[in-house]
C-alpha cells in the first residue's frame, strides 16, 4: 500500500470514528421572509418556513469532501461539496484554504450553517487569532441576545472618515454575509434581526468595503435556549446525608451558579452546592424519616429560569448504621 493511500484510509478511519459520536447542533425554523443575507445555500424552504441547522467549534480536519467539527470535545462529521461557502476572518475562500491553516497548526473555530438532513454545509464561517485590522463598531446591546431582540450595528463617521469606507457590507460568521449598511450621518448603519434556533458565543462582525477590505469590530453572543433541567434525583434514600442532582441540558456557560436556589420542605439542611457542566450536585442532611419535597430553580445570564420540583422518600437508618 502506497504512503498517500494509507494516508486516505487512515483519514478515512478517522472521520469515521468521529462520525459514531454524538454532537450538539442547533435546529431552526425561521420566517420564509428574512433577508436573504441571512439565508445559508443549504437552508431548505417549506412553506412560510426557512429549515436548518448550526454549531459552533473547532476545526479538527476538512479533507476527501469531509470536515470535522469538534463540539465540546465531540467530533461532527459534515460534508462539502461546490454549494458550499468558506470565510476565513470575514474573507471568502476555499475549503483548501482552511485545510491548509489546520495542517499549519493554526487554531480555527468555526460558526457552521448546514442541512441537518445531508449533513451538508452551507457556510463554514472560520476565524483565527492572527492580528487584523480593526473597525470601531457601535452596538445597540452589548449583552448576550436572545430571539425577539434586534441589534442595531453602527459604524461611526469618524471610522468610514479613517477607512475610507464609501459603501460598508456587514458579515457575522453563521449569523449574515454582505449585509449591506446604509448611510447614516456620515457613516454607516444597519439591523440584524435575532432569530431562535442558534446559540452563539464571542462572534467577532467583520466590515468589508467596497474595494474588497475586511476589518474586523466588536463580538456578539446569541442564545436561542436556556439551560433547562431535563432529569433530576434520588427519589429514595436513606436517612443521613443524601447526595442529590439534578441534569441540564444546554450550554453551561449561560448558567448563574450564585442565583442556583434549592428549597426543601420539611425543612432540611442543603449543603456543598457543586456546578458542574450538564449537572449540579448537592447534598441533603436529615435524620427523619419520611416524604420530602425538593425544588431546584435554575438562572442563566439573560434571566431565564427551569425549575424542577419532585419527591424523595427518607427511610430510617439501618440499626447497625446509627
Amino acid at each position: 500500500m502506497s504512503l498517500k493511500s494509507c494516508s486516505v484510509l487512515l483519514s478515512g478511519l478517522l472521520l469515521w470514528n468521529l462520525a459514531a459520536l454524538p454532537a450538539r447542533a442547533e435546529s431552526y425554523q425561521w420566517p420564509s421572509q428574512i433577508p436573504s443575507p441571512l439565508k445559508a445555500p443549504t437552508d431548505q424552504s417549506m412553506g412560510r418556513l426557512v429549515k436548518g441547522a448550526a454549531l459552533q467549534g473547532g476545526l479538527l480536519d476538512l479533507r476527501f469532501g469531509q470536515a470535522s467539527v469538534d463540539v465540546q470535545g465531540v467530533g461532527h462529521i459534515l460534508d462539502w461539496n461546490n454549494l458550499s461557502k468558506f470565510t476565513l476572518d470575514g474573507r471568502a475562500c476555499d475549503a483548501k484554504a482552511l485545510e491548509k491553516a489546520v495542517k499549519d497548526g493554526k487554531g480555527l473555530s468555526v460558526a457552521v450553517r448546514y442541512n441537518p438532513e445531508s449533513g451538508l454545509i452551507g457556510w463554514m464561517d472560520a476565524v483565527s487569532g492572527r492580528p487584523q485590522a480593526s473597525v470601531v463598531t457601535r452596538l445597540s446591546s452589548t449583552g448576550i441576545l436572545k430571539p425577539g431582540d434586534t441589534l442595531h450595528v453602527a459604524v461611526p463617521a469618524s471610522e468610514a472618515k479613517r477607512l475610507k469606507l464609501q459603501q460598508a457590507y456587514l458579515s457575522v460568521p453563521g449569523v449574515c454575509r454582505q449585509l449591506r449598511m446604509k448611510p447614516h450621518n456620515g457613516g454607516f448603519e444597519t439591523e440584524i434581526p435575532v432569530l431562535a434556533g442558534v446559540q452563539w458565543r464571542s462572534l467577532p462582525l467583520f466590515i468589508q468595503s467596497a474595494a474588497g477590505k475586511t476589518f474586523r469590530g466588536s463580538t456578539i453572543s446569541i442564545s436561542g435556549r436556556a439551560p433547562i433541567i431535563t432529569r433530576f434525583g434520588p427519589h429514595k434514600a436513606e436517612a443521613g446525608s443524601i447526595p442529590c442532582w439534578v441534569d441540564y441540558d444546554g450550554p453551561a456557560y449561560l448558567l448563574e451558579p450564585g442565583k442556583t436556589v434549592v428549597r426543601v420542605s420539611p425543612q432540611a439542611q442543603i449543603s456543598h452546592l457543586i456546578h458542574r457542566p450538564g449537572r449540579v450536585h448537592f447534598w441533603l442532611s436529615s435524620d427523619k424519616p419520611g416524604l420530602y419535597t425538593i425544588e431546584v430553580k435554575t438562572t442563566d445570564k439573560v434571566g431565564r429560569q427551569s425549575t424542577a420540583s419532585w419527591s424523595l422518600t427518607i427511610d430510617e437508618m439501618p440499626p447497625t448504621e446509627r
